[in-house]
């Protein structure tokens, strides 16, 4: 006896039964992604291009500036931008220019260099302090 295939209204509920499983996936990670946007999870960090001739309007605050600011410093390379605020996390700010140069890839020349491009006030826990 050969086997009897799926009536008309099987095959539209069958149907109905898919449609509306692919429509929860697609509504879950919509969600999902709607989530991870704000949790941050695609926020890239923004880039910024600095050229010779582009000069900075004011000095930037070393002991507050994100990485990415610190790269506007001519002479400063997004690496070492990024071993700056890693440094200054580790120590609790920067007190003297001349810590800097404990940061791999900062030496004399390069400290002479950022020097007037740069300000630094102290740390807040320094600045009621008299040395």
């Amino acid at each position: 006896m050969p086997a009897e295939s799926p009536s008309k209204e099987t095959r539209v509920r069958r149907l109905e039964l898919l449609f509306i499983a692919v429509l929860c996936v697609v509504l879950l990670a919509s969600l999902g992604v709607l989530w991870l946007q704000q949790k941050g999870f695609f926020a890239g960090a923004p880039v910024v291009e600095h050229s010779p001739e582009q000069r900075l309007e004011k000095p930037i605050e070393l002991n507050t500036a994100a990485w990415w600011e610190l790269r506007q410093v001519p002479g400063v390379s997004e690496a070492v931008a990024k071993r700056i605020v890693e440094e200054r996390e580790k120590r609790g700010g920067f007190r003297t220019f001349d810590e800097l140069k404990s940061v791999y890839g900062v030496g004399e020349k390069r400290l002479e260099q950022i020097r007037s491009k740069v300000r630094l006030v102290p740390p807040a826990a320094d600045r009621g302090k008299k040395r």
